[in-house]
């Protein structure tokens, strides 16, 4: 799986020459190009998420609200939140 560093929509390999969130008018490629990102490379980077439990099945990433302001933050600076539901995880 890849990971579009401006975006953080996750794709399947092939890599895509640019991704189809990104070219959205609405949305940008960065100036110096298309970069695609993998979980074993952030991992490697030290990159990593520590789920604190809010209430009864919801989850917030508690490193994102930290790494915000991070240049080598993936995404748009959102904080994750994992939903636990009876028949799987929803995450947004």
């Amino acid at each position: 799986m890849l990971i579009c560093a401006t975006c953080a929509v996750e794709r399947d390999e092939p890599t895509p020459e640019l991704c189809p969130i990104c070219t959205d008018e609405r949305q940008y490629v960065p100036e110096d190009g298309q970069k695609w990102l993998t979980l074993d490379g952030l991992a490697q980077e030290g990159q990593q998420s520590s789920l604190k439990e809010n209430e009864p099945g919801l989850y917030r990433d508690q490193n994102g609200a930290k790494s915000r302001d991070r240049p080598d933050r993936s995404a748009c600076g959102d904080t994750p939140w994992l939903a636990a539901v009876g028949s799987g995880r929803l995450r947004r």
